[in-house]
């Protein structure tokens, strides 16, 4: 069950991926109109802008965690899976759309920026998302599995122990992008 659910994680974010990157390349415009529509500043502006962290970390964990909050309520629907799934393909396009318009705007060096932008909060943002679609699918699967349906309701639930990893994995994360990430951004735009 987790390798399928994982697969099929893995079939909706790289499906997004490529709608993001189709979306950018065949709907781009002019340079201005492109710069318009994803909101960019110029990344120099970018990494001369000083950060304030407490008001950062204030909107990362608001912004988080009204994520999960819509998630769990959408996992309680009858859709559940859809809102999961349709989640899942979301963060592909936005990774497509984002990596496709760095590279058209900055070329080669749109990869080092892409990657400077994404990392280290990726490393922990990856397995979060896996492990809380995971969940929220069989929170779903449990809420409306019909009666006399052993086999749903015989899965077990995520253990406490993985409960406590995604939680802390996402705080790290969220930490990381507060922190770490801004410093790395103003050192390879210092490079670029």
């Amino acid at each position: 069950m987790k390798q399928r659910e994982s697969g099929r994680q893995l079939l909706f974010w790289l499906a997004g991926f490529v709608i993001g990157v189709l979306f950018l390349c065949f709907a781009a415009g002019e340079q201005e109109e492109l710069n318009a529509y994803m909101g960019m500043q110029s990344m120099v502006e970018l990494s001369l802008c000083r950060v304030n962290r407490r008001e950062y970390l204030a909107y990362l964990l608001k912004r988080r965690g009204m994520i999960f909050l819509v998630l769990l309520f959408g996992a309680m629907t009858m859709i559940g899976n859809y809102i999961l799934c349709a989640f899942v393909m979301f963060l592909g396009i936005s990774m497509g759309m984002m990596s496709t318009y760095l590279v058209m705007h900055y070329g080669g060096k749109g990869i080092l920026l892409l990657l400077a932008l994404f990392f280290p909060q990726i490393i922990c943002y990856t397995p979060a998302v896996c492990y809380i679609v995971r969940f929220l699918s069989l929170l779903h699967d449990r809420v409306f599995a019909r009666r006399g349906n052993h086999l749903l309701l015989s899965q077990r639930m995520m253990s406490q122990k993985q409960i406590v990893f995604t939680i802390g994995v996402t705080i790290t994360g969220i930490l990381s992008e507060c922190y770490v990430n801004p410093i790395l951004v103003k050192i390879v735009m210092k490079i670029l």
